[in-house]
């Protein structure tokens, strides 16, 4: 079952929003679900964090989504690593924040969830159902190529989600949280 939690506001907050014509809203899980999916499919770049031996990671990378669900293809770095060791990850995306233009404009996305790897070898279908989100025709063509070289190694990273927090207090989100249980 998934659920969508809301933080309190304070007394100053809500009148703030109010001065400002705002209204804070308390959405049901399919709203929030709607606005989390346009966000991503917005968006191209997030930042992974990953740990491993309580080091923490964090890696820009560019990423695409289908539903809830984002992929990432990559050829390798220290982030593999640490996903073998612990496939717990979070990752934020945020958008250009200028408070001294609007205080409000504050947008955003943070989730925690687990990350999967992928190869062509490893589980072909899930490799070509990331291929599929993730399109890189579009990119190869550009460089003059139809297909990845099968000479790298690409690795797909799938995250699932189990946590989102969304904020966006211009459209009255404030810490709106949902929840996979």
């Amino acid at each position: 079952m998934t659920r969508v939690t809301v933080a309190k506001a304070t007394e100053f907050e809500i009148a703030a929003f109010q001065k400002s014509g705002i209204e804070l809203k308390n959405p049901t899980v399919e709203e929030v679900e709607k606005v989390i999916k346009h966000y991503l499919a917005a968006n191209n770049v997030l930042h992974l964090a990953t740990c491993k031996d309580d080091i923490p990671r964090s890696t820009p990378l560019e990423y695409h989504s289908e539903g809830m669900n984002v992929y990432i293809i990559s050829e390798g770095g220290g982030k593999f690593a640490n996903l073998k060791d612990n496939p717990k990850v979070s990752y934020s995306i945020a958008s250009v924040y200028k408070p001294l233009e609007d205080f409000f404009s504050a947008r955003g996305l943070q989730v925690w969830g687990t990350a999967e790897v992928y190869t062509r070898d490893s589980n072909p279908s899930v490799f070509e159902e990331g291929l599929r989100v993730i399109k890189p025709e579009n990119v190869l063509k550009q460089l003059g190529i139809t297909e990845l070289p099968k000479s790298f190694n690409y690795k797909l990273i799938k995250i699932v989600p189990d946590k989102a927090t969304y904020q966006h207090l211009r459209a009255g989100y404030r810490y709106v949280t949902w929840h996979r249980e």
